[in-house]
């Protein structure tokens, strides 16, 4: 059975922890900038009920780089994707995530930085 580490009650008390820290208590936003926490977006915005708003920074550079590249003429036409994934550290776990984030199959292969 592969372990999953969000939406469960471990991470929602890590969660809690940290947000309920007093120096959060009077944000307005709060800036998702690591890779893997779009995965707890939901758990989050459960957490604060809608009080503050999430921003998933991955999101937010992908737009300005879009609008960057629409303003410069640079941005080319959409076409279908060729996704060709490779990391220095293979886990299943890690295998299983990704297919979270794009909502299909991912395969990893594993390539070694350092020889």
């Amino acid at each position: 059975m592969k372990k999953v580490f969000f939406n469960n009650q471990i991470s929602h008390e890590i969660i809690a922890q940290y947000l309920e820290d007093p120096a959060l208590k009077n944000i307005e936003a709060l800036v998702l900038a690591c890779t893997h926490y779009p995965l707890i977006m939901k758990e989050i915005h459960s957490f604060n009920g809608g009080r503050v708003d999430v921003l998933d920074s991955s999101i937010v550079v992908a737009e300005a780089l879009k609008n960057y590249l629409i303003e410069t003429q640079l941005l080319n036409e959409p076409s279908l994707p060729n996704h060709h994934f490779f990391v220095s550290d293979y886990t299943e776990a890690f295998e299983a995530s990704t297919r979270l984030f794009f909502q299909e199959r991912v395969t990893l292969e594993r390539h070694a930085l350092w020889n």
